[in-house]
C-alpha cells in the first residue's frame, strides 16, 4: 500500500495516510503483538506525508519525526538498562521461554558433541554448562507465575479506566509484565547471550560449517530460481558462471570431499509450500544414521532417509548417484 501511494498523487497520498493513521490506531487498541504492526503503519503514514511536504522544510522533517516521537513513551522502560531494546526483548519473550524449555526438556544442550579442538572443547563445555543454566534459570522464574508471564501475550487490553483517552497511552498486560516483572526479561536477555555464545563456540565443527556452506549452495540456488520463472539452474556451474557463488567455495562435502548432490536441474520451483518442503534440492551423500542432509525447496536444511530420498529421485526421474 505505501509503495503504491508514492506513485500516486498528492490527494490519493493524503487518503492513504488517513487509513494507515486509522489502521494504526485500531491495531495499538488490540493488543501487545499488533502494536509493532502499529508502530510500521504509523511510520509508513508518517514517511508518506513526509514526502508530500515541500522537500527539505521544517515540515517534512517533522513528519519524518513524528513516529518514533508518538511512540518513544512505549520504548521506555524504567530501571532496566541494557544494550536490547526493551519492546524486543518482550516481543521474542515466549519464544526464548519455549527454546529455554526445549533446552531443559530435551537436553540438548547436553546431547551437542561438536568435533573441536582439545581448546576449543573447553570453551564450548563451559558455554554448555552456562547455557543450561541460564536455560533453568528463566524457565524458574516463569513457572512463579505462568498465567501471568506467559498469559499475558493471550490477552487483549486492561479494561480501562477512563472512557476517553489517547489510545497511544493504554496499556497491556505485556506492558505490566515488563515494569512487573523485569527479573524475567533481564533472565531472558541473558539465556539468549548464552545460546549464542554457544552457538559461536561449535562454529569451527566440521558438520557446522558442512551445513553452511550447503545452505549457501542452496539459497543461492533459490535466488536463481526467483530471478528465472521459477526454474532451477542446469548445474551448480552455472551459478559460479552468473555470480551467484563466487570462489573459493566450492560445491563439495567438508566431511567427505565428494560433490554434492545437486538434483534439481530441469525443474520449476513448487507452488505449494507442502510440496516444495518435501522436494530435495541438494544433498550430502555422508550418511549418518540411514540419513543424508539435504537443502528442500522451501529453503531449510533438513535430512532425509536415504531409501526416501532415492524413491524420490525415481519417481522425479533423476539418477541416484
Amino acid at each position: 500500500m505505501f509503495e503504491s501511494a508514492r506513485l500516486s498523487n498528492p490527494d490519493k497520498r493524503e487518503e492513504i495516510f488517513d487509513l494507515l493513521v486509522t489502521l494504526a490506531g485500531h491495531l495499538y487498541a488490540t493488543n501487545f503483538t499488533n502494536r509493532w504492526f502499529a508502530q510500521r503503519a504509523l511510520e509508513c503514514a508518517f514517511l508518506l506525508k513526509a514526502e508530500i511536504a515541500p522537500n527539505g522544510s521544517p515540515m517534512m522533517h517533522g513528519y519524518a519525526a513524528a513516529a518514533s516521537s508518538l511512540f518513544s513513551a512505549a520504548c521506555k522502560w524504567p530501571g532496566f538498562e541494557e544494550e536490547e531494546n526493551p519492546l524486543d526483548v518482550a516481543r521474542f519473550l515466549p519464544s526464548r521461554i519455549h527454546q529455554a524449555l526445549a533446552t531443559e526438556m530435551n537436553r540438548w544442550a547436553y546431547d551437542m558433541e561438536p568435533k573441536l579442538s582439545d581448546q576449543e572443547k573447553a570453551a564450548f563445555e563451559k558455554a554448555r554448562e552456562t547455557a543450561a543454566e541460564t536455560a533453568k534459570a528463566l524457565i524458574n522464574l516463569v513457572a512463579t507465575d505462568p498465567d501471568g508471564i506467559v498469559g499475558a501475550y493471550l490477552k487483549g487490553l486492561p479494561p480501562s479506566r477512563h472512557t476517553e483517552g489517547i489510545w497511544a497511552l493504554q496499556r497491556t498486560f505485556v506492558g505490566k509484565v515488563m515494569e512487573q516483572r523485569p527479573d524475567v526479561l533481564r533472565a531472558a536477555v541473558v539465556f539468549k547471550k548464552a545460546m549464542s555464545a554457544l552457538w559461536k563456540a561449535s562454529e569451527n565443527d566440521p558438520e557446522r560449517k558442512n551445513a553452511g556452506r550447503m545452505l549457501e549452495i542452496g539459497w543461492a540456488i533459490t535466488s536463481y530460481a526467483q530471478a528465472h520463472d521459477n526454474a532451477y539452474p542446469n548445474s551448480i556451474d552455472l551459478l559460479f558462471e552468473k555470480g551467484h557463488l563466487q570462489p573459493p567455495l566450492v560445491a563439495s562435502s567438508l566431511l567427505t570431499g565428494r560433490p554434492y548432490g545437486y538434483v534439481a536441474a530441469g525443474e520449476k520451483q513448487p507452488a505449494k509450500t507442502s510440496d516444495a518442503a518435501r522436494l530435495v534440492l541438494l544433498y550430502d551423500d555422508n550418511e549418518c544414521q540411514g540419513c543424508y542432509q539435504c537443502f528442500s525447496a522451501v529453503g531449510v536444511l533438513t535430512s532425509i532417509r536415504v531409501d526416501e530420498l532415492k524413491e524420490q529421485l525415481r519417481k522425479r526421474g533423476k539418477l541416484v548417484p
